[in-house]
């Protein structure tokens, strides 16, 4: 694995874009979202990035684990339009394992690639994170 995400064409097979570049996830990709604009990742590396799905371009770190690079992942994640949840744990107990609620919904942007964002919620004690298979709302 080389820690970059292609985005493709289904109907021509043709690769649209690579999101590389120096901000590209240390690690192997673990879940992706991605809507019209943007394409959310994240990442062994304890990460969440968000790219711009039209360039390719890296916008900016969503989530970024004190742990990340040491043992923190985030398994999986499901965003909304103004909402991103995550599960993040450890491979090697560096990280506890909860869910993380982010609102981007702050004075009303309704925008994931505004700068600011609020963790509403963290929910201690689920299941280990590695076995979460899904997250939503």
């Amino acid at each position: 694995a080389d820690s970059t995400v292609k985005v493709w064409d289904i109907t021509t097979g043709q690769c649209l874009q690579t999101l590389q570049g120096p901000n590209k996830h240390q690690s192997a990709v673990t879940c992706l979202q991605f809507n019209k604009k943007f394409v959310i990742t994240s990442s062994d590396d304890g990460t969440v990035k968000i790219w711009d799905l039209k360039s390719g371009d890296f916008l900016r770190n969503l989530v970024s684990l004190d742990s990340g690079g040491s043992g923190g992942v985030v398994w999986r994640v499901r965003c909304s339009n103004t909402k991103l949840v995550c599960a993040v744990g450890s491979r090697n107990g560096t990280e506890e394992t909860k869910l993380l609620v982010l609102d981007f919904d702050v004075e009303g942007q309704k925008d994931l690639s505004v700068y600011v964002c609020l963790c509403v919620c963290t929910c201690d004690n689920p299941p280990s994170a590695s076995s979460i298979r899904c997250v939503g709302f």
